[in-house]
Protein backbone atom coordinates (compact mmCIF):
# COMPACT_ATOMS: atom_id res chain seq x y z
CA UNK A 1 0.00 0.00 0.00
CA UNK A 2 0.85 3.42 -0.83
CA UNK A 3 3.03 5.08 2.26
CA UNK A 4 0.79 8.25 1.96
CA UNK A 5 -2.31 5.89 1.51
CA UNK A 6 -1.63 4.51 4.92
CA UNK A 7 -0.78 7.70 6.85
CA UNK A 8 -4.22 8.84 5.47
CA UNK A 9 -6.04 5.82 6.64
CA UNK A 10 -4.29 5.66 9.67
CA UNK A 11 -5.52 9.37 10.53
CA UNK A 12 -9.23 8.60 9.91
CA UNK A 13 -8.75 5.23 12.05
CA UNK A 14 -7.50 7.43 14.91
CA UNK A 15 -9.74 10.47 14.87
CA UNK A 16 -12.95 8.12 14.76
CA UNK A 17 -11.35 6.27 17.83
CA UNK A 18 -11.07 9.66 19.33
CA UNK A 19 -14.70 10.42 18.24
CA UNK A 20 -16.86 7.29 19.09
CA UNK A 21 -14.48 7.53 23.07
CA UNK A 22 -16.01 10.93 23.63
CA UNK A 23 -12.24 12.45 23.72
CA UNK A 24 -13.69 15.63 21.86
CA UNK A 25 -10.89 18.26 23.28
CA UNK A 26 -8.00 15.80 21.82
CA UNK A 27 -10.13 15.51 18.42
CA UNK A 28 -10.61 18.80 18.01
CA UNK A 29 -6.58 19.55 18.00
CA UNK A 30 -5.99 16.00 16.01
CA UNK A 31 -8.47 17.33 12.63
CA UNK A 32 -6.51 20.69 13.11
CA UNK A 33 -2.85 19.43 13.44
CA UNK A 34 -3.66 16.63 10.96
CA UNK A 35 -5.66 18.68 8.22
CA UNK A 36 -8.35 16.03 8.01
CA UNK A 37 -12.11 17.00 7.41
CA UNK A 38 -15.07 16.66 9.46
CA UNK A 39 -16.35 14.43 7.25
CA UNK A 40 -14.19 12.16 7.65
CA UNK A 41 -15.93 10.77 11.08
CA UNK A 42 -18.77 10.32 8.98
CA UNK A 43 -16.99 7.73 6.65
CA UNK A 44 -17.43 3.94 6.79
CA UNK A 45 -14.53 1.90 6.94
CA UNK A 46 -15.66 -1.62 8.14
CA UNK A 47 -13.07 -1.96 10.63
CA UNK A 48 -12.17 0.25 13.73
CA UNK A 49 -8.70 1.00 14.85
CA UNK A 50 -9.27 -1.58 17.78
CA UNK A 51 -10.04 -4.26 15.41
CA UNK A 52 -7.30 -4.10 13.60
CA UNK A 53 -4.92 -3.49 16.37
CA UNK A 54 -6.69 -6.67 17.92
CA UNK A 55 -6.14 -8.76 15.44
CA UNK A 56 -2.66 -7.60 15.11
CA UNK A 57 -1.47 -8.78 19.05
CA UNK A 58 -3.89 -11.53 19.28
CA UNK A 59 -1.47 -14.08 19.20
CA UNK A 60 1.00 -12.23 21.21
CA UNK A 61 -0.88 -10.80 23.86
CA UNK A 62 1.68 -11.56 26.90
CA UNK A 63 4.16 -10.00 25.02
CA UNK A 64 2.44 -7.09 24.48
CA UNK A 65 1.00 -6.87 28.18
CA UNK A 66 4.49 -6.96 29.39
CA UNK A 67 5.34 -4.05 27.34
CA UNK A 68 2.92 -2.09 28.55
CA UNK A 69 3.84 -2.42 32.19
CA UNK A 70 7.31 -1.02 31.22
CA UNK A 71 5.90 2.46 30.03
CA UNK A 72 6.26 3.34 33.84
CA UNK A 73 9.13 2.91 36.41
CA UNK A 74 6.18 2.45 39.38
CA UNK A 75 3.45 0.06 40.29
CA UNK A 76 0.24 1.68 39.17
CA UNK A 77 -1.38 3.36 42.05
CA UNK A 78 -5.46 4.38 43.07
CA UNK A 79 -5.40 8.23 41.71
CA UNK A 80 -7.87 8.93 44.10
CA UNK A 81 -5.72 7.81 46.91
CA UNK A 82 -3.29 10.51 45.93
CA UNK A 83 -4.79 14.13 46.69
CA UNK A 84 -2.31 15.78 43.77
CA UNK A 85 -3.47 15.90 39.83
CA UNK A 86 -1.74 14.08 37.29
CA UNK A 87 0.61 16.53 34.84
CA UNK A 88 -0.88 19.09 32.34
CA UNK A 89 -0.09 18.61 29.11
CA UNK A 90 -1.27 21.56 27.72
CA UNK A 91 1.41 23.48 29.52
CA UNK A 92 3.99 25.26 27.31
CA UNK A 93 7.51 26.66 28.48
CA UNK A 94 9.30 29.32 26.81
CA UNK A 95 12.39 29.98 26.80
CA UNK A 96 13.42 33.58 28.18
CA UNK A 97 16.75 35.29 27.46
CA UNK A 98 18.06 37.74 30.09
CA UNK A 99 19.05 40.87 27.83
CA UNK A 100 22.41 41.39 29.88
CA UNK A 101 23.91 38.23 29.45
CA UNK A 102 25.60 36.42 32.32
CA UNK A 103 29.55 35.73 31.70
CA UNK A 104 30.39 34.25 35.16
CA UNK A 105 29.25 30.85 36.86
CA UNK A 106 26.04 31.25 38.38
CA UNK A 107 26.08 29.70 41.73
CA UNK A 108 22.41 30.68 43.56
CA UNK A 109 19.43 32.12 42.41
CA UNK A 110 16.20 33.27 43.59
CA UNK A 111 13.27 34.84 42.57
CA UNK A 112 11.70 37.61 44.66
CA UNK A 113 8.97 40.33 43.85
CA UNK A 114 9.12 40.79 40.35
CA UNK A 115 12.79 40.15 40.42
CA UNK A 116 15.29 37.38 39.61
CA UNK A 117 18.41 37.42 41.72
CA UNK A 118 21.48 35.59 40.56
CA UNK A 119 24.21 35.10 42.31
CA UNK A 120 27.61 34.60 40.13
CA UNK A 121 31.12 33.72 41.04
CA UNK A 122 32.36 36.76 40.83
CA UNK A 123 31.37 37.70 44.30
CA UNK A 124 28.17 39.88 42.49
CA UNK A 125 24.35 39.43 42.30
CA UNK A 126 22.21 40.42 39.71
CA UNK A 127 18.94 41.72 39.84
CA UNK A 128 16.66 41.24 36.96
CA UNK A 129 13.15 41.87 36.12
CA UNK A 130 10.68 39.46 35.56
CA UNK A 131 8.85 41.44 33.25
CA UNK A 132 11.09 43.00 30.65
CA UNK A 133 14.00 40.74 31.64
CA UNK A 134 16.20 43.88 31.89
CA UNK A 135 19.20 43.93 34.23
CA UNK A 136 17.71 46.49 37.21
CA UNK A 137 20.79 46.07 39.75
CA UNK A 138 23.56 44.45 41.15
CA UNK A 139 25.12 44.01 44.62
CA UNK A 140 28.06 42.59 46.53
CA UNK A 141 29.43 41.87 49.41
CA UNK A 142 32.31 43.08 51.06
CA UNK A 143 36.21 41.70 51.26
CA UNK A 144 35.63 39.07 53.60
CA UNK A 145 32.30 37.46 52.08
CA UNK A 146 33.05 35.85 49.01
CA UNK A 147 30.48 34.66 47.33
CA UNK A 148 26.96 35.59 48.30
CA UNK A 149 24.92 32.13 48.64
CA UNK A 150 22.22 32.25 49.51
CA UNK A 151 20.45 35.13 47.90
CA UNK A 152 16.70 36.44 48.09
CA UNK A 153 14.74 39.52 48.32
CA UNK A 154 12.66 40.50 51.56
CA UNK A 155 8.89 39.87 50.56
CA UNK A 156 7.36 43.35 48.69
CA UNK A 157 10.03 45.25 50.82
CA UNK A 158 12.37 46.16 47.84
CA UNK A 159 15.24 45.05 50.29
CA UNK A 160 17.49 42.16 49.43
CA UNK A 161 19.53 39.92 51.11
CA UNK A 162 23.34 37.83 50.28
CA UNK A 163 24.63 35.24 53.04
CA UNK A 164 28.47 35.40 52.94
CA UNK A 165 31.02 32.98 53.29
CA UNK A 166 31.70 34.60 56.45
CA UNK A 167 28.52 33.46 58.10
CA UNK A 168 27.49 37.39 57.54
CA UNK A 169 23.79 38.58 56.75
CA UNK A 170 23.75 41.74 54.10
CA UNK A 171 20.93 43.62 53.44
CA UNK A 172 20.20 45.91 50.54
CA UNK A 173 18.21 48.08 49.21
CA UNK A 174 16.68 49.15 45.92
CA UNK A 175 19.78 50.95 44.91
CA UNK A 176 21.87 47.98 45.53
CA UNK A 177 25.92 48.77 45.76
CA UNK A 178 27.08 47.50 49.25
CA UNK A 179 25.03 46.29 52.05
CA UNK A 180 22.84 48.81 54.29
CA UNK A 181 23.06 46.27 57.21
CA UNK A 182 25.34 43.82 57.99
CA UNK A 183 25.02 41.10 60.90
CA UNK A 184 26.81 38.54 61.94
CA UNK A 185 24.34 35.33 62.37
CA UNK A 186 26.67 32.10 61.87
CA UNK A 187 30.07 31.16 63.28
CA UNK A 188 30.69 29.48 59.67
CA UNK A 189 29.12 29.49 56.10
CA UNK A 190 25.17 30.47 56.07
CA UNK A 191 24.02 27.23 53.81
CA UNK A 192 20.29 27.55 53.95
CA UNK A 193 17.86 30.79 54.59
CA UNK A 194 14.30 31.42 53.73
CA UNK A 195 12.35 33.86 54.77
CA UNK A 196 9.02 34.42 56.08
CA UNK A 197 6.92 37.57 57.19
CA UNK A 198 5.83 38.00 61.03
CA UNK A 199 3.26 41.20 60.98
CA UNK A 200 3.43 44.06 58.43
CA UNK A 201 6.90 45.49 60.25
CA UNK A 202 8.87 42.45 60.99
CA UNK A 203 10.17 39.24 59.34
CA UNK A 204 11.82 36.06 60.23
CA UNK A 205 15.08 35.11 58.55
CA UNK A 206 15.06 31.22 59.01
CA UNK A 207 18.78 30.06 58.53
CA UNK A 208 21.06 26.96 58.52
CA UNK A 209 24.67 27.19 58.82
CA UNK A 210 28.00 24.73 58.79
CA UNK A 211 28.00 25.49 62.68
CA UNK A 212 25.42 22.84 62.95
CA UNK A 213 22.72 25.75 64.60
CA UNK A 214 19.13 26.49 63.07
CA UNK A 215 18.83 30.45 64.03
CA UNK A 216 15.61 32.30 63.55
CA UNK A 217 16.62 36.28 63.63
CA UNK A 218 13.72 38.93 63.25
CA UNK A 219 14.40 41.74 60.80
CA UNK A 220 12.98 45.53 61.55
CA UNK A 221 11.98 47.13 58.39
CA UNK A 222 11.86 50.58 60.03
CA UNK A 223 15.15 50.47 61.25
CA UNK A 224 17.00 47.36 59.72
CA UNK A 225 17.55 46.16 63.00
CA UNK A 226 18.81 41.93 63.29
CA UNK A 227 17.52 40.36 66.19
CA UNK A 228 18.49 36.72 67.82
CA UNK A 229 15.11 35.48 68.26
CA UNK A 230 15.33 32.18 68.59
CA UNK A 231 17.87 29.12 67.93
CA UNK A 232 18.40 25.43 68.29
CA UNK A 233 21.65 23.12 67.63
CA UNK A 234 21.33 20.03 65.37
CA UNK A 235 23.15 17.12 65.50
CA UNK A 236 24.56 17.47 61.75
CA UNK A 237 24.57 19.75 58.87
CA UNK A 238 21.22 21.05 57.18
CA UNK A 239 20.91 19.40 53.80
CA UNK A 240 17.14 20.97 53.11
CA UNK A 241 15.17 23.23 54.50
CA UNK A 242 11.90 24.50 53.76
CA UNK A 243 8.96 27.16 55.19
CA UNK A 244 5.91 27.12 55.31
CA UNK A 245 2.95 29.45 56.74
CA UNK A 246 -0.45 27.83 57.58
CA UNK A 247 -2.68 29.93 59.44
CA UNK A 248 -0.55 32.22 60.61
CA UNK A 249 1.76 29.61 62.45
CA UNK A 250 5.50 29.19 60.91
CA UNK A 251 6.49 25.69 60.30
CA UNK A 252 9.99 24.59 59.25
CA UNK A 253 11.02 21.39 57.64
CA UNK A 254 14.39 20.09 58.39
CA UNK A 255 16.56 17.63 56.71
CA UNK A 256 19.98 17.03 58.04
CA UNK A 257 22.59 15.06 56.45
CA UNK A 258 23.55 11.00 57.83
CA UNK A 259 19.56 10.99 58.41
CA UNK A 260 16.44 10.13 56.86
CA UNK A 261 13.88 11.66 58.55
CA UNK A 262 12.44 15.46 58.50
CA UNK A 263 12.13 16.88 61.79
CA UNK A 264 9.03 19.57 61.78
CA UNK A 265 9.70 22.82 64.04
CA UNK A 266 7.21 25.42 65.06
CA UNK A 267 8.31 29.21 65.51
CA UNK A 268 6.24 30.52 68.44
CA UNK A 269 5.38 34.59 67.80
CA UNK A 270 4.50 35.85 70.76
CA UNK A 271 7.41 34.81 72.94
CA UNK A 272 11.18 33.77 71.62
CA UNK A 273 10.70 30.02 71.47
CA UNK A 274 11.00 26.95 69.25
CA UNK A 275 8.77 24.08 69.55
CA UNK A 276 9.83 20.22 67.96
CA UNK A 277 6.14 19.10 66.96
CA UNK A 278 7.04 15.66 65.50
CA UNK A 279 9.77 13.67 63.12
CA UNK A 280 8.76 12.06 59.57
CA UNK A 281 10.05 9.01 59.11
CA UNK A 282 11.23 8.30 55.56
CA UNK A 283 12.43 4.29 56.13
CA UNK A 284 13.76 1.97 58.66
CA UNK A 285 17.31 2.25 57.78
CA UNK A 286 18.73 5.13 59.74
CA UNK A 287 22.34 4.81 60.45
CA UNK A 288 22.80 1.57 57.87
CA UNK A 289 24.46 1.38 54.11
CA UNK A 290 20.98 1.61 52.76
CA UNK A 291 20.14 5.03 54.17
CA UNK A 292 20.22 7.74 51.77
CA UNK A 293 20.46 11.39 51.66
CA UNK A 294 17.21 14.50 51.27
CA UNK A 295 18.72 16.70 48.72
CA UNK A 296 15.51 18.89 48.49
CA UNK A 297 12.11 19.64 49.86
CA UNK A 298 9.08 21.52 48.37
CA UNK A 299 5.52 22.03 50.61
CA UNK A 300 2.23 21.50 48.66
CA UNK A 301 0.56 23.74 50.99
CA UNK A 302 -2.94 23.49 49.57
CA UNK A 303 -2.80 19.34 49.49
CA UNK A 304 -0.58 19.29 53.03
CA UNK A 305 2.23 17.07 51.42
CA UNK A 306 5.94 17.28 51.65
CA UNK A 307 8.20 16.39 48.50
CA UNK A 308 11.35 15.01 49.43
CA UNK A 309 13.99 14.39 46.63
CA UNK A 310 16.36 11.76 47.71
CA UNK A 311 20.53 11.00 46.80
CA UNK A 312 19.91 7.75 45.22
CA UNK A 313 21.90 7.14 42.49
CA UNK A 314 21.90 6.93 39.62
CA UNK A 315 18.44 7.79 39.53
CA UNK A 316 16.82 9.94 41.84
CA UNK A 317 13.88 8.92 44.10
CA UNK A 318 10.84 11.05 44.74
CA UNK A 319 8.79 10.54 48.16
CA UNK A 320 4.96 11.97 48.85
CA UNK A 321 5.51 12.79 52.33
CA UNK A 322 1.66 13.33 54.25
CA UNK A 323 2.12 15.93 56.32
CA UNK A 324 -0.23 15.68 60.13
CA UNK A 325 -2.34 18.34 61.31
CA UNK A 326 -1.74 19.20 64.83
CA UNK A 327 -2.92 21.96 66.79
CA UNK A 328 -0.27 24.49 68.25
CA UNK A 329 -0.37 22.69 71.53
CA UNK A 330 0.13 19.17 69.91
CA UNK A 331 3.23 17.28 69.79
CA UNK A 332 3.78 14.12 68.53
CA UNK A 333 7.02 11.70 68.05
CA UNK A 334 8.65 9.81 65.03
CA UNK A 335 6.16 9.22 62.48
CA UNK A 336 5.98 6.22 60.28
CA UNK A 337 4.01 5.27 57.05
CA UNK A 338 3.17 8.83 56.22
CA UNK A 339 4.91 8.35 52.95
CA UNK A 340 2.04 7.51 50.35
CA UNK A 341 4.42 7.34 47.12
CA UNK A 342 8.10 6.08 46.79
CA UNK A 343 8.36 6.81 43.33
CA UNK A 344 11.13 6.19 40.88
CA UNK A 345 12.15 8.36 38.99
CA UNK A 346 14.61 8.38 35.56
CA UNK A 347 16.05 11.96 36.57
CA UNK A 348 19.78 11.40 36.63
CA UNK A 349 22.52 12.03 39.22
CA UNK A 350 25.94 11.42 41.17
CA UNK A 351 27.01 11.79 44.23
CA UNK A 352 27.68 15.16 43.65
CA UNK A 353 24.43 16.40 42.39
CA UNK A 354 21.89 18.82 43.61
CA UNK A 355 18.44 18.55 42.70
CA UNK A 356 16.08 21.29 43.26
CA UNK A 357 12.06 20.45 43.10
CA UNK A 358 9.38 23.11 42.01
CA UNK A 359 5.62 22.85 41.41
CA UNK A 360 4.01 24.26 38.80
CA UNK A 361 1.24 26.81 39.09
CA UNK A 362 -1.99 25.54 40.17
CA UNK A 363 -0.47 22.91 41.03
CA UNK A 364 -0.36 21.14 37.47
CA UNK A 365 2.97 19.38 37.62
CA UNK A 366 6.32 19.21 39.67
CA UNK A 367 9.47 19.90 37.75
CA UNK A 368 13.24 18.87 39.13
CA UNK A 369 16.35 19.62 37.62
CA UNK A 370 19.34 17.56 37.43
CA UNK A 371 22.85 17.53 35.89
CA UNK A 372 21.71 16.61 32.30
CA UNK A 373 18.96 19.34 32.21
CA UNK A 374 14.88 19.66 33.70
CA UNK A 375 12.37 17.04 34.26
CA UNK A 376 8.76 16.63 34.44
CA UNK A 377 7.14 14.60 36.99
CA UNK A 378 4.03 13.12 37.10
CA UNK A 379 3.37 11.69 40.37
CA UNK A 380 -0.19 10.48 39.84
CA UNK A 381 0.87 8.28 36.75
CA UNK A 382 4.49 7.62 38.54
CA UNK A 383 5.72 8.62 35.61
CA UNK A 384 8.93 10.91 34.39
CA UNK A 385 10.44 12.43 31.63
CA UNK A 386 13.11 14.81 30.28
CA UNK A 387 11.70 18.21 29.01
CA UNK A 388 12.79 19.07 25.83
CA UNK A 389 11.50 22.34 25.58
CA UNK A 390 14.42 23.73 27.92
CA UNK A 391 17.50 24.24 26.21
CA UNK A 392 19.46 20.61 25.88
CA UNK A 393 23.15 21.58 24.90
CA UNK A 394 25.83 22.05 27.36
CA UNK A 395 29.62 22.71 27.38
CA UNK A 396 30.17 19.81 29.26
CA UNK A 397 27.84 17.19 27.04
CA UNK A 398 30.03 17.86 24.38
CA UNK A 399 32.43 15.27 26.49
CA UNK A 400 30.21 12.53 26.71
CA UNK A 401 29.89 12.39 22.73
CA UNK A 402 32.88 9.96 22.37
CA UNK A 403 30.91 7.26 21.44
CA UNK A 404 29.00 8.77 18.79
CA UNK A 405 32.01 11.09 17.30
CA UNK A 406 34.36 7.96 17.51
CA UNK A 407 32.33 6.31 15.03
CA UNK A 408 33.55 6.01 11.08
CA UNK A 409 30.19 7.01 9.75
CA UNK A 410 29.99 10.59 11.49
CA UNK A 411 32.10 13.45 10.52
CA UNK A 412 33.84 15.46 13.58
CA UNK A 413 34.99 18.93 13.61
CA UNK A 414 37.52 21.24 15.71
CA UNK A 415 35.91 22.13 19.34
CA UNK A 416 35.14 26.02 18.31
CA UNK A 417 33.10 24.94 15.61
CA UNK A 418 30.51 23.26 18.74
CA UNK A 419 31.13 25.94 20.86
CA UNK A 420 30.19 28.23 18.04
CA UNK A 421 26.55 26.45 17.89
CA UNK A 422 25.97 26.09 21.12
CA UNK A 423 26.68 29.72 21.41
CA UNK A 424 24.60 30.75 18.47
CA UNK A 425 21.70 28.10 17.83
CA UNK A 426 21.36 26.42 21.45
CA UNK A 427 18.02 25.10 20.92
CA UNK A 428 18.87 23.64 17.67
CA UNK A 429 21.84 21.22 19.08
CA UNK A 430 20.39 18.97 20.93
CA UNK A 431 21.41 15.38 21.87
CA UNK A 432 19.07 11.59 22.68
CA UNK A 433 19.96 10.57 25.67
CA UNK A 434 19.19 6.50 26.50
CA UNK A 435 19.62 5.52 30.12
CA UNK A 436 23.15 6.59 31.06
CA UNK A 437 24.53 7.18 27.68
CA UNK A 438 24.33 9.56 24.26
CA UNK A 439 22.64 7.67 21.78
CA UNK A 440 22.83 10.92 19.34
CA UNK A 441 22.26 14.32 18.62
CA UNK A 442 21.45 16.69 16.26
CA UNK A 443 23.09 20.15 15.16
CA UNK A 444 21.04 22.87 13.17
CA UNK A 445 21.34 26.54 12.22
CA UNK A 446 19.32 28.81 11.44
CA UNK A 447 20.21 31.30 7.95
CA UNK A 448 19.16 33.37 4.90
CA UNK A 449 16.25 35.73 4.24
CA UNK A 450 13.26 36.37 2.99
CA UNK A 451 12.35 32.94 0.46
CA UNK A 452 15.67 31.56 1.46
CA UNK A 453 15.26 31.99 5.23
CA UNK A 454 15.77 27.97 6.75
CA UNK A 455 17.72 25.80 9.15
CA UNK A 456 20.04 24.14 7.83
CA UNK A 457 21.28 20.16 9.11
CA UNK A 458 24.74 20.19 9.72
CA UNK A 459 24.91 16.47 11.28
CA UNK A 460 22.85 14.23 12.80
CA UNK A 461 24.46 11.24 13.97
CA UNK A 462 23.05 8.31 15.75
CA UNK A 463 25.91 5.48 17.69
CA UNK A 464 26.16 2.36 16.20
CA UNK A 465 24.67 0.38 19.26
CA UNK A 466 21.28 2.79 19.11
CA UNK A 467 20.72 2.18 14.75
CA UNK A 468 17.84 1.03 13.34
CA UNK A 469 15.54 2.30 15.65
CA UNK A 470 14.29 5.24 13.99
CA UNK A 471 16.37 7.32 16.27
CA UNK A 472 17.54 9.91 13.27
CA UNK A 473 13.94 10.25 12.41
CA UNK A 474 12.82 11.48 15.42
CA UNK A 475 16.08 13.83 15.81
CA UNK A 476 15.00 15.11 11.99
CA UNK A 477 11.18 15.54 13.63
CA UNK A 478 12.21 17.20 16.58
CA UNK A 479 14.05 19.44 14.83
CA UNK A 480 11.25 20.03 11.95
CA UNK A 481 8.94 20.62 15.07
CA UNK A 482 11.13 23.53 16.39
CA UNK A 483 11.70 25.50 13.64
CA UNK A 484 8.47 25.16 12.39
CA UNK A 485 7.21 27.09 15.31
CA UNK A 486 7.89 30.68 16.60
CA UNK A 487 10.82 32.25 16.72
CA UNK A 488 12.28 30.54 13.93
CA UNK A 489 9.11 29.74 11.44
CA UNK A 490 11.56 28.83 8.25
CA UNK A 491 10.59 28.33 5.11
CA UNK A 492 12.15 25.17 4.74
CA UNK A 493 14.87 22.88 6.39
CA UNK A 494 17.97 21.70 4.14
CA UNK A 495 20.91 19.25 4.15
CA UNK A 496 23.28 17.72 1.89
CA UNK A 497 23.79 14.52 1.40
CA UNK A 498 26.95 12.30 -0.59
CA UNK A 499 25.30 11.27 -3.70
CA UNK A 500 26.32 7.69 -3.36
CA UNK A 501 24.95 7.82 0.17
CA UNK A 502 21.44 6.14 -1.26
CA UNK A 503 20.84 4.66 2.21
CA UNK A 504 20.65 8.27 3.96
CA UNK A 505 19.07 9.60 0.63
CA UNK A 506 15.85 6.91 0.90
CA UNK A 507 16.08 8.00 4.86
CA UNK A 508 15.70 11.49 4.22
CA UNK A 509 13.08 10.70 1.31
CA UNK A 510 11.17 9.42 3.58
CA UNK A 511 11.01 11.94 6.13
CA UNK A 512 9.81 13.90 3.14
CA UNK A 513 12.97 15.82 1.88
CA UNK A 514 13.64 15.70 -1.55
CA UNK A 515 16.68 16.52 -3.87
CA UNK A 516 16.45 20.59 -5.03
CA UNK A 517 19.99 20.49 -6.88
CA UNK A 518 22.90 18.69 -6.92
CA UNK A 519 26.35 20.84 -5.64
CA UNK A 520 29.34 19.29 -8.17
CA UNK A 521 32.66 18.84 -6.04
CA UNK A 522 30.97 20.28 -2.62
CA UNK A 523 33.06 17.55 -1.05
CA UNK A 524 36.25 18.17 -2.78
CA UNK A 525 39.68 18.06 -1.05
CA UNK A 526 42.44 19.88 -1.25
CA UNK A 527 44.29 18.18 -3.70
CA UNK A 528 41.16 17.78 -5.97
CA UNK A 529 40.53 21.53 -6.12
CA UNK A 530 37.69 23.32 -6.91
CA UNK A 531 35.59 22.23 -9.85
CA UNK A 532 35.83 23.69 -13.48
CA UNK A 533 32.71 22.51 -14.96
CA UNK A 534 29.44 21.84 -14.07
CA UNK A 535 29.19 18.38 -16.42
CA UNK A 536 31.85 16.21 -14.67
CA UNK A 537 29.78 14.65 -11.88
CA UNK A 538 31.46 12.75 -9.75
CA UNK A 539 29.00 10.70 -7.05
CA UNK A 540 32.05 10.52 -4.04
CA UNK A 541 32.68 13.67 -4.51
CA UNK A 542 28.93 15.76 -5.66
CA UNK A 543 26.15 16.21 -2.93
CA UNK A 544 22.59 16.30 -3.34
CA UNK A 545 20.70 19.79 -1.95
CA UNK A 546 17.89 17.98 -0.45
CA UNK A 547 14.82 20.29 1.00
CA UNK A 548 11.99 19.49 3.32
CA UNK A 549 9.44 22.60 2.55
CA UNK A 550 7.28 23.80 5.66
CA UNK A 551 3.85 24.51 4.57
CA UNK A 552 4.23 28.23 4.66
CA UNK A 553 6.89 28.25 2.01
CA UNK A 554 3.82 26.69 -0.04
CA UNK A 555 6.47 24.45 -2.50
CA UNK A 556 8.28 27.66 -2.78
CA UNK A 557 11.59 25.62 -2.33
CA UNK A 558 11.21 22.68 -4.28
CA UNK A 559 11.78 21.04 -7.70
CA UNK A 560 10.55 18.15 -9.21
CA UNK A 561 13.21 17.62 -11.31
CA UNK A 562 16.10 18.68 -8.86
CA UNK A 563 18.89 15.88 -9.77
CA UNK A 564 18.78 17.65 -12.89
CA UNK A 565 19.94 21.61 -11.52
CA UNK A 566 23.18 21.77 -10.93
CA UNK A 567 25.71 24.40 -9.33
CA UNK A 568 28.99 25.21 -8.02
CA UNK A 569 29.76 25.18 -4.06
CA UNK A 570 29.57 28.44 -3.73
CA UNK A 571 25.87 28.88 -5.27
CA UNK A 572 24.66 27.65 -1.83
CA UNK A 573 26.09 30.55 0.37
CA UNK A 574 23.23 32.49 2.00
Amino acid sequence: MDNKVTSDYTKVLIAQYLDHHGYQESLVNFLKESHLPHKALLQEHGESLESILGERIKYAEHKVANKLTQLTLNEPVDVNCLPLPSWDHGLQFEKLQLNNCIGDLAVDTAVGDKKILISTSNREVKVYDTDSLEQSGSFEGNKTSGLLKPCGSLGQTGYHYGCGLDGMLNIYDSKGGTPVKSCKIHRRVTTHAKTCAVDGQSWFFISCGLDNYLKIHRIQFNTLDVELWTECEISSACSALQVTCVQERVLIYLAQTEFTHVTCYEVVKSTPRLNRKYQLALNGAQFTPHAFQIRDMKYFSSKNILLVATSHIPYMRLLVVQVPQISQEETLGLLYNNVIRNMATEVPQDNYSQPLLGILASNSGVIASSNEGVYAIDIAKGDSWRLRSFPAGRITDLFSLNNVNLDTLTENFPLEFYFEYLILWPELFFKSWEQTAVSGYMMAKTEGKAHEWHSHITAVTVAPEFRRVSLASRLCDTLQAITDSEPHQVNFIDLFVKCNNHLAIALYEKLGYSVYRRVIGYYNSGEDGYPESLKIANDDKDAFDMRQSMPRDQGYSLRADGRRHRCYPHDVRF
